[in-house]
């Protein structure tokens, strides 16, 4: 291959990544809209700019968390006991326990993640005490959701 056709095959590979990530981000906008009435408020006490989230399943994927955050959260291993995953969802069960991270988000962040777990139709957010005591926003399937 010569360096011309190198610099060529390297440049559709760029565009064809930024594209995509324009794509996932129009699809974001259009087809997971958050009204935010549904959305609980933040924690009392806890800066609108730090709050933490407990992620157990897609989110755990840094470049996932990128493309809808803009940065990884500063992701630490963590531990949820009392639940166990059930498919898509944490279901409560005191001899269970799911690894995950924590990760640190911001408000603006975290309406992004809203929007993305779809909120209110797919999602509830709900605070969940992790093993070290601390106190974080999780993500838990609703019961009426016609995927499930």
């Amino acid at each position: 291959m010569n360096r011309l056709s190198y610099y060529r095959l390297t440049l559709a590979i760029i565009i064809g990544l930024l594209l995509s990530v324009l794509a996932h981000q129009q699809w974001l906008r259009i087809y997971t809209p958050v009204d935010d009435v549904l959305r609980p408020p933040i924690f009392v006490g806890i800066s609108p700019d730090a709050q933490p989230l407990f992620v157990y399943g897609t989110l755990q994927w840094t470049p996932l968390r990128v493309m809808i955050m803009g940065r990884s959260g500063q992701p630490q291993p963590a531990r949820l006991s009392g639940f166990r995953r059930d498919g898509l969802t944490l279901v409560a069960d005191a001899e269970h326990y799911v690894e995950g991270l924590v990760v640190t988000v911001n408000d603006q962040e975290l309406r992004a993640l809203d929007r993305y777990e779809r909120l209110g139709r797919r999602y509830q957010r709900i605070i969940v005490t992790l093993d070290d005591g601390l106190m974080a926003w999780t993500y838990q399937r609703l019961d009426d959701d016609p995927a499930l």
